[in-house]
């Protein structure tokens, strides 16, 4: 069955099962709500539909929204019902509000995913402390039970949203669910406990609800403000980069045009969204270790001498240790670290090889290498695309991974045929 087939039954299976659910908790527990229930309900409504149009970026190309404190406080002051209508009107609200370019369908999926995240959630809390419901009296039991139902909320909906993604971008499930969660969760439960504790104000006189609008705006300002300064940090190393390929005329662009082939081929190999981010951010800045190099070096028209080589070598360690101290490339320390070994061992500074150099460094290899080729340098001129490629199909097995060498080649329409390993060769990269 093709990909978008599949992904089209996920969505309407995901749908329907909603669907079913929420009659059988209106069957079940239809919660009317009375007369002084209807402002702050319709509070909370505003609130999810605020947060969910209006989503913040907490890292690059990773978005959540402060809608889920709302959701989550209905659901433990006016019950599982209270909570689904809240959320489905507070979802439809705000995609009238920012109608966005999603389809129908993802929009009724995103819709059902928070719909079940509240019934697992609801359905969890009730099978251990009888209600999800939050008074004033909280125990022990309720404290498990609150913890159970955050998790049953955020795991619910961030599994099914996962399964779809990975089902649209044919990406391993578990790796890429983890990387993404990695980002997500301590801002999702931050904002989870926010709910909670309106609710616990709230509990007591449902009037009171009215003031959780003030921390949600304070906590989704804070959030803002946090990623607009790991955007800002990102910028100002990347332009560190910059400076690097600037000090040399003949490697202008260097990086920018690394992390274009980088990204390119860890699309074609399947890599997941949060997996092709670190290594491109990593790929952007691959060269930033030789900052800490003598100008005289980084420059010098002919071929380096040994010292000058030993010297040069340092760059990888020292861009690690540089960008291991940003959280945003801390993930691509390592990937910076070992982009200049070689499958077969012989390279550095660790000389490890095959499958224990990591994944990003020997994407990272094979494009550093082909831009290294394909441009001018002082002793000799730019090799003709085709020659470039030739000579990795010649080093896949010795200096390249075979599999991402196969992969770059097949990207760039090169002829491919199963690579065999070579003896150790090398192309010197710039």
């Amino acid at each position: 069955m093709k990909r978008p087939v599949v992904l089209t039954t996920w969505c309407l299976g995901i749908c329907g099962l909603a669907v079913l659910a929420t009659l059988y908790v209106f069957s079940v527990a239809p919660g009317v709500p009375t007369a002084d229930d209807m402002l702050p309900l319709g509070l909370l409504i505003v609130l999810t539909a605020g947060g969910v149009a209006f989503p913040i970026e907490v890292a690059p190309k990773i978005k959540i929204g402060v809608g889920s404190t709302a959701i989550f406080a209905a659901l433990l002051l006016f019950g599982v019902a209270a909570a689904v209508v809240v959320t489905v009107l507070g979802m439809v609200l705000a995609y009238t509000i920012r109608p966005g370019h999603n389809s129908t369908l993802a929009r009724l999926f995103n819709i059902a995913t928070l719909v079940l995240g509240v019934i697992a959630a609801g359905g969890g809390m009730t099978l251990i402390s009888g209600s999800p419901l939050l008074t004033s009296a909280i125990g022990v039991r309720e404290i498990v039970a609150l913890v159970v139902g955050a998790g049953l909320f955020v795991l619910t909906n961030s599994l099914l949203v996962a399964v779809a993604a990975d089902l649209k971008l044919g990406q391993p499930l578990l790796r890429h669910y983890l990387l993404d969660q990695r980002e997500k969760a301590p801002h999702t439960g931050s904002l989870l406990l926010l709910g909670a504790l309106a609710a616990l104000v709230g509990a007591g006189q449902p009037w009171a609800i009215l003031l959780v609008a003030i921390p949600m705006a304070m906590v989704a300002l804070s959030l803002r403000q946090t990623a607009q300064i790991r955007r800002q940090t990102c910028q100002a190393l990347e332009q560190l980069a910059d400076v690097v390929d600037l000090r040399d005329p003949y490697t202008a662009d260097h990086s920018r045009r690394v992390a274009k082939y980088t990204e390119a081929l860890c699309h074609e190999l399947g890599l997941s969204r949060a997996e092709t981010d670190i290594i491109v951010r990593a790929a952007r800045v691959h060269d930033i270790g030789k900052l800490g190099m003598s100008s005289a070096i980084v420059s010098e028209a002919r071929p380096l001498f040994l010292a000058e080589l030993t010297e040069m070598r340092r760059h990888p360690v020292i861009g690690a240790n540089i960008v291991s101290r940003f959280s945003d490339f801390r993930a691509g320390a390592a990937i910076v670290l070992h982009h200049h070994e070689r499958w077969d061992g012989t390279g550095y500074p660790d000389g490890l090889s095959g499958e224990k150099i990591p994944l990003g460094a020997r994407v990272i290899a094979v494009c550093d290498t082909f831009d290294a080729m394909t441009s001018d340098r002082p002793y000799r001129s730019a090799l003709p695309a085709s020659a470039a490629l030739a000579e990795i199909a010649c080093c896949a097995g010795s200096q390249f991974d075979p599999r991402i060498a196969e992969a770059f080649l097949r990207l760039h329409g090169y002829p491919v045929a199963p690579l065999p390993v070579r003896q150790p060769r090398s192309v010197q990269v710039g």
